[in-house]
C-alpha cells in the first residue's frame, strides 16, 4: 500500500469540511450583523431625544440656590444647584412641552416661572432677578381683614421675564 492512497481521501475531505465551517461563520457573522442593525434601527425610530434647552441665568447672589424643572414628560423633577461651578448659568435638556421652574432656598420656593419650550423655538433662557432677596414669597401668607403685607408696598418695579 502506497503512502499516496491513504492520505489522499483525507486530503478531499479536509477541504470540504473547512470550506462548511467558514461558510457557517459567514452565515452567523451576518445574522449577528442584522440582529445589531435591527435593535439599532429599533432604538432610534423609538427613543425621544430632549431637542429643546431650558437655560437659567443667576448672579453670584443665587449661590447655593438650587433650581428644579418640573413638568408631566419628566418622572420627577430634574434639580441643579447653583454655583460657581456652574457658572451660574444652567442648561435643561428637555422635550418639548411646559415646565415649571422653581428656585429653592433652604427648602423655601423663592421664584417660580411656566416655561412652555416648542419644536419651533427650540430654547429659551430665563434671566433671574439680580438678588432672590428681593424676591417676595411665592405663596403669600392668609392675612384676615385684608391687611397689607410689608412687600406688597415695594417700591421695586415688577420682574417681567423677556419674551424672546
Amino acid at each position: 500500500m502506497n503512502l499516496d492512497e491513504t492520505t489522499a481521501p483525507t486530503t478531499q475531505t479536509a477541504p470540504n469540511r473547512r470550506a462548511a465551517l467558514v461558510r457557517l461563520a459567514v452565515v452567523c457573522t451576518f445574522l449577528i450583523f442584522a440582529a445589531c442593525m435591527s435593535i439599532l434601527v429599533y432604538r432610534g425610530t423609538s427613543i425621544e431625544v430632549p431637542d429643546c434647552v431650558l437655560i437659567v441665568r443667576a448672579s453670584k447672589a443665587w449661590d447655593g440656590s438650587v433650581m428644579s424643572v418640573d413638568g408631566y414628560r419628566l418622572v420627577r423633577p430634574t434639580q441643579v444647584k447653583v454655583d460657581r461651578g456652574t457658572k451660574y448659568t444652567i442648561s435643561f435638556h428637555l422635550m418639548p412641552g411646559e415646565y415649571t421652574l422653581t428656585a429653592l432656598r433652604e427648602g423655601n420656593v423663592i421664584f417660580t416661572e411656566k416655561v412652555l419650550l416648542t419644536r419651533a423655538s427650540k430654547s429659551d433662557v430665563v434671566y433671574l432677578p439680580k438678588s432672590p432677596d428681593d424676591l417676595t414669597p411665592t405663596t403669600q401668607p392668609s392675612w384676615p381683614f385684608q391687611l397689607e403685607l410689608p412687600w406688597s408696598r415695594s417700591t421695586m418695579p415688577p420682574v417681567i421675564p423677556s419674551a424672546d
